[in-house]
């Protein structure tokens, strides 16, 4: 039954154990220590509960595992949630590799974790990479502030901005095409632009002729 119970609660994250509570696997999320300079990663944790929870899945699966009726199953795991409740207070019950039941003075259950090695979970070192060129936070005391925004008020100078070379290209096509535009609208009519000319009329020739 501690394999069952070690393999169904690494698969769900919980394991139900009727007439006691419940296993759950719950997961911290990743820290930034010591100013930023040191991630540690998420850490998963198993902690009991007094909490009820229904163990048809857990039955169904002790059942198929066994090759036994799901009433078979119930009584198997009824069996395995007594020894656990009448542990002595001197005697700890292990299941599997994920940790131990035992029996306070209180003559309450604690569940206590096998903790793993440290270099299951190693710290990873950080290191800040800042560009000289692009804006970025800097923390002034409890404000947030811009390395442009110190930079001027530091040095009294407002920084100037590198604009890129596509924006003084797209100025300088605009303009070209609105003085061509004007260009040709004042001058429509004149010999000096394309090949447009003034055409002069000529006389009608005389196709008849007057009877006297």
């Amino acid at each position: 039954m501690q394999n069952f119970v070690e393999d169904f609660l690494l698969l769900n994250a919980y394991c139900p154990l009727p007439g006691l509570g419940c296993l759950k696997i719950e997961t911290l999320n990743a820290q930034i220590l010591e100013g930023g300079q040191l991630l540690r990663g998420p850490k998963s944790s198993i902690v009991f509960s007094d909490t009820k929870i229904d163990a048809g899945l857990f039955l169904q699966y002790i059942a198929y595992k066994n090759n036994q009726t799901l009433s078979q199953a119930s009584s198997l795991l009824s069996e395995f949630c007594k020894s656990i409740e009448d542990i002595p207070a001197s005697q700890k019950f292990t299941i599997g590799s994920i940790g131990n039941f035992s029996k306070g003075l209180d003559n309450r259950l604690y569940f206590e974790q096998q903790e793993l090695p440290d270099n299951f979970t190693p710290d990873i070192s950080l290191q800040r990479v800042i560009h000289p060129n692009q804006v970025h936070a800097v923390l002034v005391g409890d404000a947030e502030r811009t390395n442009e925004f110190m930079n001027d008020y530091l040095t009294g100078t407002k920084p100037v901005k590198q604009y890129k070379w596509w924006i003084a290209a797209s100025i300088f096509f605009m303009l070209s095409v609105a003085a061509i535009v004007i260009y040709i609208n004042s001058n429509s009519f004149s010999y000096r632009f394309g090949n447009m000319s003034f055409i002069s009329p000529t006389d009608e020739p005389v196709t008849y002729q007057k009877v006297n």
